[in-house]
């Protein structure tokens, strides 16, 4: 199961006994091998209101068990240190224990991207001016990101480089190279478009192209 940092997400431990005439009377959750969350209704009561437990390091005041989908534990917002494998542990007055896992997968958004000059500049905005026939090269860099952040380049609306050159523990950098630059180039834009997941919009940083012609 995949899920964003900092969004809502949902474990499924369902407790529907294969038996209507049956209750649950405890849910166990683990992290690994570590008890994390638990539903205690030993005493007698109705399920709806049994002791819920939750570990106050690990889960605190984020979890929840609901009734959606069959029952399950919802974490909001959801941290990167919770990306596990979770199991789901339910004992009925009759029926035979459920046992089930799942394993819970993180997005982490990559930075804003940023846009680095040939003299190792930030740039924004509208930069320049450059001269007929100069050629420029232009870096994009986005730190973090899990999985690995694509970094893709963009001439107004046409895909211009897909292919990060570097890759280096949290950077990710693709750099293009404008050749011989025409008045054609005068107010066009560059696009850096970065993105890591469909769960996630893309993330971008845009620069225009300012020139300068002699009279």
């Amino acid at each position: 199961r995949w899920s964003v940092v900092n969004a809502r997400v949902f474990l499924p431990c369902s407790v529907i006994p294969t038996n209507p005439q049956d209750s649950p009377i405890l849910v166990l959750i683990s992290k690994g091998d570590k008890p994390v969350y638990s539903v205690d209704a030993r005493d007698g009561g109705p399920f709806s209101s049994a002791v819920q437990w939750a570990s106050p390091r690990v889960i605190g005041e984020r979890g929840r068990f609901v009734m959606d989908e069959g029952g399950g534990l919802e974490l909001n917002p959801v941290s990167k240190s919770d990306q596990s494998d979770y199991h789901c542990k339910v004992e009925f007055h009759d029926s035979p224990t459920r046992n089930s896992r799942v394993r819970l997968h993180l997005v982490v958004s990559p930075s804003q991207p940023e846009i680095i000059d040939d003299s190792g500049n930030k740039v924004t905005g509208r930069i320049g001016p450059y001269t007929l026939g100069e050629t420029i090269t232009l870096s994009c860099r986005v730190r973090g990101g899990y999985p690995k952040p694509q970094v893709i380049w963009y001439h107004e609306l046409f895909l211009l480089d897909d292919i990060s050159e570097l890759t280096e523990g949290e950077l990710t950098v693709n750099k293009i190279t404008l050749p011989n630059l025409s008045r054609q180039h005068l107010d066009r834009k560059l696009t850096c478009r970065t993105s890591n997941s469909n769960l996630t919009k893309s993330i971008h940083t845009s620069v225009v192209l300012d020139m300068s012609f002699p009279p």
